[in-house]
């Protein structure tokens, strides 16, 4: 299983009070992402798991200075008056999207990647090998038997955007058994829908 997650900003109106006249089938509930801030919140407060990482801790710090999608202050457009700001994506290796969420915060917060994940590995078999091509690795916040089937990968394209060492490390192109997937169907389908994408 090769998920891509990703998040776009595509600014909508909310209906407000109006009733629901549908079900949000492959939409992440808000309640279902708010469960994902209080596992991050507790994962945080945990003890740190001992790892030895697979990259030098300067190569990390420089990733992490320049990516704009990991900073959660960080507004691409100004969501004044809207309740959703956003789209959160994760879709299969053949770019079908999965499950959808909307984002209704600023930056591509964790939340919703970690909720994203949790409703895919819900439906897949405990053996599966899940291999999630991703800017952002989230270990801390999944159980231990779940953190065994996780594969993170930065998608191929993205990958030039990180440290030379993290290239080696986690481009899906330098991994065994990914053959020349690229990681970017998200992008795929972003451009699918990019008349309901604001231009920012």
């Amino acid at each position: 299983m090769l998920p891509w997650i990703a998040t776009s900003t595509i600014i909508t109106k909310h209906a407000g009070d109006c009733p629901e006249f549908y079900d949000l089938e492959f939409f992440l509930s808000k309640s279902e992402v708010n469960e994902a801030v209080l596992r991050i919140q507790n994962a945080c407060k945990s003890v740190k798991k001992c790892y030895s990482p697979k990259i030098p801790d300067i190569a990390v710090d420089e990733d992490e200075k320049s990516f704009e999608a990991a900073d959660e202050k960080k507004e691409k457009t100004h969501g004044g008056h809207y309740d959703d700001q956003g789209l959160a994506a994760l879709v299969c290796h053949h770019d079908v999207p999965l499950f959808l969420g909307n984002v209704d915060t600023p930056g591509e917060q964790q939340k919703y990647t970690v909720m994203l994940l949790d409703c895919v590995t819900s439906n897949l078999p405990e053996a599966a090998t899940i291999a999630v091509l991703y800017d952002i690795g989230c270990y801390d916040i999944f159980a231990p038997a779940l953190t065994e089937q996780l594969l993170f990968v930065t998608s191929a394209m993205h990958a030039y955007g990180h440290q030379w060492a993290c290239q080696l490390v986690y481009n899906p192109w330098f991994r065994s058994s990914l053959g020349l997937t690229d990681g970017e169907g998200i992008e795929h389908f972003w451009s699918c829908i990019q008349k309901l994408i604001g231009i920012t």
